[in-house]
């Protein structure tokens, strides 16, 4: 599962320096390959929660979600807006391999 946003994450760095039509085809490949991996989150987010929990962890999840979002979106605007363009894209590829790497390393995230 990991292993999807690895393969996210060249694609999101090459957006800068692609054409239109390239940059539309890795945006689709990285929404098919996202909708993969939230579709396997969510499967052991609802097997690892105990049932009587289980409403209440999904609004939390969702709740995190919804919030950090927005704050998101408002970074990625202030980088490319200062011109950082470039650089943004390829910060949040590097992001996505380090905290891929990271979890593959960890015993508990691979037990899961």
């Amino acid at each position: 599962m990991l292993l999807l946003h690895l393969l996210q994450a060249p694609l999101l760095a090459a957006l800068p320096f692609s054409s239109l039509a390239v940059g539309a085809a890795c945006l689709a490949i990285m929404g098919f390959l996202n909708g993969i991996a939230v579709v396997i989150y969510m499967s052991i987010i609802q097997r690892a929660a105990p049932s009587a929990m289980l409403g209440r962890v999904m609004s939390l999840l969702v709740l995190a979600g919804l919030s950090l979002q927005p704050l998101g979106q408002l970074s990625t605007a202030w980088s490319i807006r200062a011109g950082w363009l470039t650089a943004s894209y390829l910060t949040a590829a590097a992001i996505m391999v380090v905290t891929s790497l990271v979890a593959m390393a960890s015993s508990t995230i691979r037990d899961l």
